[in-house]
């Protein structure tokens, strides 16, 4: 017979209401992933680097922003959405 001893959880507390009580484990859970959320946001709003990935196939709009345009990859796809969208459909 094997005998399983369970092992001491990393977070202990629990808020206990008289009617519900949430374990510790859920709360860290739920601020780690609001902090995700809230950091995710903060890098596309407020960063260069969301500027970047916003604009990153509108050569037009990156100007606009005052972006650089300058040749490599990004002009290379601006030049196939551009080709693409002026084609006649089918």
């Amino acid at each position: 017979m094997v005998h399983t001893h369970g092992c001491a959880g990393a977070i202990e507390f629990r808020v206990q209401f008289p009617w519900f009580g949430y374990s510790g484990y859920k709360l860290v859970v739920i601020a780690a992933a609001g902090m995700f959320v809230d950091g995710t946001w903060f890098v596309l709003m407020r960063t260069r680097i969301g500027w970047y990935a916003w604009t990153q196939f509108d050569r037009e709009r990156r100007q606009a922003f005052g972006i650089p345009v300058r040749g490599g990859v990004y002009s290379m796809i601006s030049r196939l959405v551009d080709a693409c969208q002026q084609a006649p459909e089918c």
